[in-house]
């Protein structure tokens, strides 16, 4: 008996659908990057006047401040990590804010405000970190022990403390003097940005190590769509480079102008990571929720007798080899337990523990075999490599050339070409 993956015309439906949505509101996002893009690009250029620039500054902090405030009311998904996304956001409406102030001198208008933001460029990477912590982690809780990550906040804080006791006219005075990035302020200023790469750096190790615990449980890793998580991750610790470079190498006034460009790209960006928390964290909880529970077992480790053994290879096998259940794009441990009438966590730690792989290598091996044999016989010869790659399990072709490549040292390309 063959496996038959085929997907329902209902199911087909609702996927593009869906994808459409995702298509359409990506297409927004991108719109309003390149906006972004070019607004900076012309301002620089000095082809829009300031009040243009100003214009386009402000819808972009009310944006901003929009998507913060439905993060906070959304009742969907976890509240905590909505709550640490809305502050994230704000904080980077404030910082955005701050440059922006400093940059066309309006500070000078509102001299209790300087300084007052400075302490916020230290909660960047702060953010990044919690909000990482509350993506993969259900049980995570704030408490006194969480106020030792605001050490760097705290820390800016009392080094600016003595400007807060100026008065009016003593800040002006001080903002005019201070224009130029002094010694002072550099080496402050890596120093938060060494704390903001540090704490981002960790968050994305945090999230790598969740992508290796999914693979315990998921066949088809592209489908699950929560490397948006990842790859934003990777543009808040571009940005935080970006800027520590300018703090190091770009002293003066080219500095001030090349960070106020970038806070504005920021901004932008940050509205599409308010988007994704609103729209896409709801599927990678429940990743989080069969993690939980594999390690919850794992901290019993059971030890299979001879006899579970056999039992369990030989269901595993059957279901490998004579139903071809692979070949199910959607194939989870759970799916594969239920056909084997064996508790899914005890599948995943024999197939850990027998096979010394995980549940998501173990399936793409046998894809790969199985693609192998059609490649190689003249049955298959009208179909694409493509077409295999699908009737074999794989929906996504980069995922099966690195999947193949992997195991066989060659592309599906060469491994099919006529021998010589």
């Amino acid at each position: 008996m063959v496996f038959n993956h085929a997907p329902s015309r209902e199911h087909s439906i609702t996927l593009k659908a869906q994808g459409k949505s995702e298509s359409k509101t990506s297409h927004i996002i991108v719109k309003i990057l390149v906006l972004t893009g070019f607004g900076i690009s012309a301002r620089i250029l000095g082809m829009v006047s300031n009040e243009v620039f100003s214009t386009f500054f402000s819808i972009q902090v009310a944006m901003g401040i929009t998507q913060a405030v439905a993060l906070i009311r959304a009742r969907r998904c976890n509240r905590r990590s909505n709550l640490t996304m809305a502050a994230f956001v704000i904080t980077c409406v404030i910082l955005s804010f701050d440059s922006y102030l400093n940059f066309t001198g309006r500070i000078t208008t509102m001299p209790h405000l300087v300084r007052a933001f400075t302490p916020f460029y230290a909660l960047y990477g702060v953010w990044i970190y919690l909000y990482s912590k509350c993506l993969t982690d259900r049980d995570f809780k704030y408490d006194k022990k969480s106020l030792l990550y605001f050490i760097p906040f705290l820390a800016v804080l009392g080094a600016n403390f003595p400007v807060y006791l100026l008065s009016p006219e003593q800040k002006v005075a001080y903002y005019e003097q201070a224009q130029d990035m002094n010694n002072y302020r550099l080496v402050v200023y890596i120093l938060v940005n060494i704390s903001n790469i540090t704490f981002t750096v960790l968050a994305y190790y945090r999230l790598k190590k969740f992508h290796e615990s999914v693979k315990n449980f998921y066949s088809n890793l592209a489908a699950l769509q929560f490397r948006w998580v990842e790859n934003l991750f990777i543009a808040a610790f571009l940005f935080v480079t970006i800027t520590f470079g300018l703090a190091v190498f770009n002293v003066g006034s080219n500095f001030a102008n090349a960070y106020v460009y970038a806070l504005f790209g920021l901004l932008a960006i940050t509205i599409f990571m308010g988007y994704s928390a609103l729209t896409k964290v709801d599927p990678l909880f429940q990743l989080v929720d069969h993690i939980k529970k594999d390690q919850k077992a794992k901290t019993d480790k059971k030890a299979f007798t001879p006899e579970q053994i056999q039992e369990y290879s030989n269901k595993i096998e059957s279901l490998l080899n004579e139903q071809k259940i692979f070949t199910d794009p959607d194939l989870t441990i759970s799916k594969m337990s239920d056909m084997a009438k064996l508790p899914a966590y005890l599948v995943s730690q024999f197939i850990n523990q027998h096979y010394q792989q995980s549940f998501h290598e173990l399936i793409n091996l046998h894809r790969v075999e199985e693609a192998k044999t059609r490649l190689a016989s003249s049955e298959y010869e009208h179909l694409t490599i493509i077409a295999i790659a699908e009737d074999v399990g794989f929906n996504s072709k980069s995922t099966f050339n690195a999947s193949f490549k992997k195991i066989t040292g060659k592309t599906p390309s060469s491994f099919r070409s006529p021998k010589s």
